[in-house]
């Protein structure tokens, strides 16, 4: 349901937790899928990873940077806010690494063969 407090609840679970994570947070909006390349990339610039090279890369060069780094086993948290398209999941979330993923999505037909644990929540009042 929308408007419970997803975001606002791994919002704090993230500044909570951060010191647990030495690779970084980093938040992506999953609402619109067409945005989502370039919030990638962003993630590998001064202000996320700070990638050597990265502001000479093109978008999709920078996209599968980030993508390697991610996939380190270094310990970082990844969070898609909003994702409600089950496929944008398997597109973006790493396979490897030390990368832990907190997903908020209004949909509550998630299941364990998704690689997720789903937690209902209700109301935040």
């Amino acid at each position: 349901m929308a408007g419970v407090g997803k975001s606002q609840l791994a919002g704090e679970c993230a500044h909570r937790l951060r010191d647990h994570f030495p690779g970084g947070v980093f938040w992506l909006s999953m609402t619109s899928p067409e945005d989502i390349k370039v919030q990638v990339a962003g993630c590998g610039g001064p202000k996320g990873l700070n990638l050597p090279g990265w502001d000479g890369l093109k978008l999709d060069d920078q996209v599968a940077a980030v993508k390697r780094a991610w996939a380190m086993p270094v310990r970082r948290l990844i969070i898609f806010d909003n994702l409600e398209d089950k496929n944008l999941l398997k597109q973006w979330r790493p396979k490897t690494g030390g990368g832990q993923v907190l997903v908020t999505s209004q949909r509550g037909d998630r299941r364990k063969a998704d690689g997720v644990t789903v937690l209902s929540l209700r109301p935040l009042m």
